[in-house]
Formats: C-alpha cells, sequence, structure tokens
C-alpha cells in the first residue's frame, strides 16, 4: 500500500513542473509582496487535472487547487479569496449601511459561496490522484485531508477588534469578513465528511507541518 508521501510524488512527477508555494496559485497574490508568504511546497492540481483530462481525451473536471503531504496526511487544498471580493462590494471596511444594503451585501455573499462544490472538487481530485498513483481507495487507504484556506483573517488582532466593536456599537455597522467566514465554515461542514481544517492562508505551512 503507498504512502501519502508516494502518492503525491506520483503526482509530482505526472505533473513535470516544480512544485511551489501556496502564494502563487492565488491570482491576487502573483506578483505581489507579502510579508506572510509561505514556503511549503504544493503541486498546482489544477494543472495536473487539466493534463490528465487531455491524456485521457476527457472533458474538464473539477478539482481542488493544490496538493500538499503532510507527515501522514495526503492534502487537498481549495484556495478561497475574498479580500478581492469585498473590496469590489464596498465592503472591506465596517461602515453604516442601511437595511436594504445590507440585505444587498449578503445577497451578494451567499450567492458567492453557493458556487462552492467543495464535495465534487475533492472526489473529482481523488479520483485523478488515484488514477495516476494506481492507489484505489485512496480515502480509505490512507489519511487525508481537505484544507479550506482563505485570505481573510480568521483571528482577531485584540486592538483591531476593540476598535471595530466600538464602531459597530456606534452604528449599524457588520463586519463581513466575519460573516464571509461564517457562511464558508457552514458549507465546508455541510459538504466535506473527512478532517477538514478552515486557515487562514499565513498559516498555511504550520497547519500542514501540525497535522
Amino acid at each position: 500500500m503507498m504512502t501519502a508521501k508516494d502518492i503525491y510524488n506520483a503526482v509530482l512527477n505526472f505533473s513535470e513542473v516544480n512544485p511551489q508555494c501556496i502564494c502563487f496559485l492565488h491570482r491576487p497574490c502573483q506578483g505581489g509582496f507579502c510579508a506572510d508568504q509561505q514556503k511549503l511546497s504544493v503541486i498546482d492540481l489544477d494543472a495536473v487535472k487539466t493534463k490528465w483530462n487531455k491524456q485521457k481525451g476527457l472533458p474538464s473536471s473539477a478539482s481542488v487547487d493544490a496538493l500538499a503531504c503532510a507527515t501522514q496526511h495526503l492534502c487537498f487544498v481549495e484556495l478561497k479569496g475574498w479580500t478581492e471580493f469585498l473590496k469590489h462590494h464596498g465592503l472591506d471596511k465596517p461602515e453604516e449601511m442601511t437595511d436594504k444594503e445590507k440585505e444587498k451585501a449578503n445577497k451578494a455573499i451567499d450567492k458567492q459561496v453557493g458556487k462552492y462544490k467543495l464535495q465534487k472538487k475533492l472526489l473529482d481530485s481523488v479520483m485523478i490522484c488515484e488514477d495516476i498513483s494506481g492507489q484505489k481507495d485512496i480515502l480509505n487507504s490512507i489519511s487525508v485531508a481537505f484544507l479550506l484556506v482563505t485570505d481573510i483573517s480568521l483571528e482577531d488582532d485584540p486592538l483591531q477588534h476593540l476598535q471595530q466593536q466600538l464602531m459597530m456599537l456606534a452604528s449599524t455597522s457588520t463586519d463581513w469578513k466575519k460573516v464571509c467566514a461564517e457562511q464558508m465554515k457552514k458549507v465546508l461542514e455541510h459538504q466535506i465528511d473527512i478532517q477538514s481544517l478552515f486557515i487562514e492562508c499565513k498559516s498555511f505551512d504550520d497547519s500542514v507541518r501540525n497535522l
């Protein structure tokens, strides 16, 4: 029976590309500078999927964004960025909004989260890894983890949190990052029934190492 590392290496050899850190797979981060840039290497599973479909003559399928390997776990990684979304909708700062504006914002978030097909992406990715590696029934053969990674903060900076609390007490402001995080967590819990983590991108390396 293959180990998580064996399967990871099989997929890496098939990909014929160099692994890279998670930051370079997140489009808004490409070419930018981040003080919390991660270093752990991952495989671009979207690229693997494209090559696999072409070789098999299959139509486009789903996949998670990346494949990583912890000491004992094969990690399927899905990136979900919200920073640009919140900026685009003017929700990146706590400000007073009318009930109608809040309703519109909540609908936009619900619509975005409704696009998440985490279970299908996981199962299609597992199938690709099984076909490439030759290891059948990966979900029941080795330790597997699903990591949902986001670019919004999931931990409170005490000073920032206090400032937001004061602003929200003095107005009708909403912490939209918190709303997005809560919605993502619900989808993760509803769709994924294996070991899973919901983490911020800056803690990716540590989270994988600690599995």
